[in-house]
């Protein structure tokens, strides 16, 4: 009973999310873009754990280049 009521629950996300998306589009044919976004939720759903990746040694520059940048910005004004 619990994977149905699941497996409806998420029917009706999906249903509530492309109401939106047409909503705020202003048109109907929002197909491809809201499979593109069901597409990334699945992709991003399989990173087990993103604080860990974003602070491993790999992206170490890329955080300290936008750590600095933030903060230069905030002190000039």
């Amino acid at each position: 009973m619990v994977v149905f009521t699941a497996i409806r629950d998420t029917r009706l996300i999906s249903l509530q999310a492309r109401n939106n998306l047409e909503y705020v589009r202003g048109r109907k044919d929002v197909d491809k873009e809201f499979n593109d976004l069901v597409e990334a939720a699945h992709i991003a759903a399989q990173c087990k754990n993103p604080w860990g990746t974003i602070f491993s040694k790999k992206y170490w520059p890329q955080l300290v280049l936008s750590a600095f940048s933030t903060t230069f910005q905030q002190w000039t004004g």
